[in-house]
């Protein structure tokens, strides 16, 4: 009679918990609720820290930040306080770090961060060693980094990115390009006369950069970018083989009807590719996710290297770039900024940043497939980089713009015409 008491008992309780709408407690660990631990352990607050973020808050990265801050806070009990300062930062930060502002962690180009903010900057070499950091994520953006600061390291890189051809797989169906044929000058000038007579032009161009950018990078293929730089430093153009040959490729290009023409302004020139108009530019790969956003095309992408054009410096070298976290030396929470900055680049929310920027995620054991697939190869094979513009804007007073726009438009004859006129500005 007392067992069954008891059950009866035990029935009631459980009506009546159910009545008063008692939630079960979560069946799955992403549904843990904040302040909790995924296994529905209670965390401990263990403070915050600030972070001023280069995006804007609408932005598609900024709103995998925020999801990632979440989780973090879930994880460790650390708040993460995200300031959203868009790409004005650059124009902030200095002026900040001087005077002490709290920041704990802020991100920008990861080679300005490594450069210009340094004498404010915690060295996170030992922070790097102490969490065995450096043997998950990809090692070349981490060597660049220390390039930027005399061997010291002030930034983490992220959201990689790399440079070379990037194409319209559908315009290459159509005309039955085999990107891989793409490996030498003579296989890209078979590649560009098969897409004109599928209708193609076959190189996008526009007037923010990219006519330099593609003549700088078959000049670095020619004569390597310590030979660029030289050029940009010093002059010296029309005694160049290298400057010269890289024009006579551009001539061979024009002349053949292989490259936009007139060339658009920025970005219009570079939408051609999204209107199915062009197939392909040399630029790096965030104008990708700058031409999607900017047509709203369905196209399927492609990359692939520069080709080798028989110079010091073959495919294995490219422009490459990210974006940098940075910690002020200043700053109490060093440990925990570095602990949120590990958490965005590797696993989880690393792979969701580069599914969202089409960028290679760093974390080495992340898998991709598509185009980030092929991105991501290319930098794993990489062995050497070069810096924006592959040397040619080592000037900051010459940057030969209107000249190499020239040599496009048809402004000069020959290659010894357009290397005059850029002898002229020195």
């Amino acid at each position: 009679m007392k067992k069954f008491l008891a059950l009866m008992l035990a029935l009631v309780m459980v009506f009546a918990l159910a009545a008063c709408g008692e939630e079960p407690a979560p069946s799955d660990e992403s549904d843990a609720p904040s302040g909790e631990s995924p296994a529905g352990e209670p965390v401990a607050d263990n403070g915050s820290i600030t972070y001023w973020s280069m995006w804007n808050s609408n932005e598609a990265q900024a709103q995998v930040i925020q999801e990632a801050a979440e989780a973090f806070k879930a994880e460790t009990g650390i708040t993460v306080n995200i300031e959203w300062r868009g790409r004005d930062i650059n124009t902030q930060i200095t002026a900040a770090l001087e005077s002490e502002t709290e920041i704990d962690l802020f991100d920008d180009d990861f080679q300005r961060v490594a450069e210009q903010y340094n004498d404010h900057l915690l060295d996170l070499t030992s922070l790097v060693e102490t969490n065995g950091y450096a043997e998950k994520v990809q090692p070349l953006f981490l060597e660049i980094a220390k390039d930027y600061s005399e061997g010291a390291l002030y930034t983490i890189p992220y959201q990689l990115y790399t440079s070379g051809i990037v194409y319209s797989a559908d315009a290459f169906e159509a005309a039955g390009v085999d990107p891989a044929s793409i490996d030498s000058w003579d296989g890209l000038i078979a590649a560009c006369a098969a897409l004109k007579e599928a209708g193609y032009v076959p190189f996008a161009l526009d007037g923010g950069g990219s006519p330099r950018y593609m003549y700088s990078y078959f000049l670095a293929r020619l004569i390597g970018q310590d030979a660029v730089k030289e050029l940009s430093m010093n002059g010296g153009w029309a005694e160049s083989e290298g400057a010269k040959q890289a024009a006579e490729y551009i001539i061979e290009l024009r002349d053949n009807g292989y490259v936009l023409d007139p060339i658009g302004t920025y970005p219009e020139g570079e939408y051609t590719l999204g209107y199915d108009e062009t197939a392909m530019i040399i630029l790096p790969d965030y104008v990708i996710s700058e031409v999607i956003n900017g047509t709203g095309t369905e196209i399927e992408w492609g990359f692939i290297p520069v080709p080798d054009l028989g110079g010091p410096e073959d495919e294995t070298y490219a422009n490459v770039g990210a974006q940098g976290f940075g910690i002020p030396a200043y700053s109490e929470k060093s440990e925990e900024a570095f602990q949120f900055i590990e958490f965005l680049t590797t696993g989880e929310w690393d792979a969701k940043l580069a599914e969202v920027s089409l960028h290679s995620p760093c974390d080495v054991s992340n898998e991709t497939t598509g185009l980030v697939a092929m991105i991501q190869e290319s930098i794993s094979e990489l062995t050497g980089y070069y810096d924006y513009q592959c040397g040619s804007n080592e000037n900051p007073d010459i940057r030969l713009n209107t000249e190499v726009q020239g040599l496009f438009e048809g402004q000069y004859a020959t290659a010894d015409e357009f290397l005059a006129a850029c002898d002229s500005r020195y």
